[in-house]
Formats: C-alpha cells, structure tokens, sequence
C-alpha cells in the first residue's frame, strides 16, 4: 500500500480505517489495501478517535467530543503531557500521558486514574494506546513493546523487543485494532505491522517502507 505523505495517525471510524496527518487524509480500502485521499480539514488532527456514537479530536489544549454527525458534545482539558487517547464502545474515553493514565466520562469527570512509570533515567516516555473488549493495549514507544491492562490498571501481558525482525519492534507508535487484526506503526522498521489473533498466537503482515504487503 503506497502513501504520498508520512502518516501520523491511523484510526477507524465505524467499519473503516483512516491514516492522516495535521495536513492530509485517507481512508484504507480493506479489499485491496489501497488508500482512498479525503479532504476534511476536521481529520487533519495528531489524534482521533471513534466508537458508533461519538468521535473524539485533539484540538490542543482539549479533547473535543462530536456526535457521528459531526455536532459539537463537549470537550476535556488536558496539558501537554498528553500522549494518545481513545473512546471506547461505552463512551469512556481513555487518556494516556507521559506519567498517567485516565479514564473519562462524556461530561469529562475522571471515572479512574493510575499512575505510569517513567524509565530508568527519569525521562517521560510515549504511549499510545487501543482497546478490545475490556483490555487497554498501549505501546511502550521507548521500551520497543506492546503492554496489555485491565481497566483497573493491572498489566496482564506484553511482547516486542527492539529489532527489525518479525515481531521486533522499533519505536512503535500508533496502535489499532479492527475485528482481530492489530495495526501498529512500526515507525523505526519504516513499516506498518499488522498482527493478527490466532487463539494466542499472532501472525504477522508486514507493510513495508514501500507499503507493499507480505505475509509471515
């Protein structure tokens, strides 16, 4: 799959996936791996998020919150600690930061919160994040690493290393997951990986520099 820009972003809206960037915006044909460019200035955010009810847009320094229709909801405050965030099928809306994390009702009450450790040497590290069903997966941008947690903040499982092989990881960035595929931007590899769930065991599709498609 060929891109003209270097995307940012990937999320899904509904039944479809879209890539952007703070000036372009494109949806995936799931058929046959081709974007399709779209010119809606409201996209062309560093993060979006979507369930069936709602979409959610960073407009520094908030979060705001539309209908499926596009009709303004509401927002939440942040500072620029923010990392990622998503909405999730219950309309809580998930918010990482570089030392938290937060979990939000649609009147932008917090609903829970934990805290995040920084590395070894203190510095603030990058995670964006997804989910399914009730699990929250979040890359470990620094730590070349997928975390898996429960809604309560306890971490069930992970995987990655750093590396260029299949499965290694390095710096991965946005996370997605459609049906039982995992998108992930491999950002560091030139690539997107995308893991499919086998019971539990993954298979991997790989998106290469050039955005073509194989499968290992």
């Amino acid at each position: 799959m060929k891109l003209n820009f270097s995307p940012q972003s990937i999320f899904k809206i509904r039944n479809k996936i879209y890539v952007n960037n703070i000036k372009n915006f494109c949806e995936i044909d799931m058929k046959n791996l081709s974007c399709i460019t779209k010119n809606d200035p409201r996209f062309y955010s560093d993060i979006i998020s979507s369930n069936d009810n709602y979409i959610c847009v960073y407009d520094i320094p908030s979060i705001n919150i539309y209908s499926i229709n596009m009709e303004f909801v509401g927002n939440i405050s942040t500072d620029n600690s923010l990392q990622n965030f998503i909405i999730d099928n219950n309309n809580s809306i998930l918010v990482s930061f570089t030392d938290k994390f937060c979990i939000h009702n649609l009147e932008g009450e917090i609903i829970n919160s934990w805290k995040l450790n920084k590395n070894k040497k203190n510095y603030d590290r990058t995670r964006y994040i997804t989910n399914y069903g009730n699990e929250i997966f979040m890359t470990d941008t620094n730590y070349n690493r997928i975390c898996v947690f429960s809604y309560e903040g306890n971490l069930i499982r992970s995987w990655g290393k750093f590396g260029n092989d299949t499965r290694d990881l390095n710096y991965p960035t946005e996370i997605i997951i459609y049906k039982n595929l995992i998108f992930v931007i491999d950002l560091g590899n030139f690539r997107i990986q995308v893991l499919i769930f086998l019971t539990n065991l993954l298979r991997v599709l790989i998106m290469t520099q050039n955005f073509i498609v194989k499968t290992l």
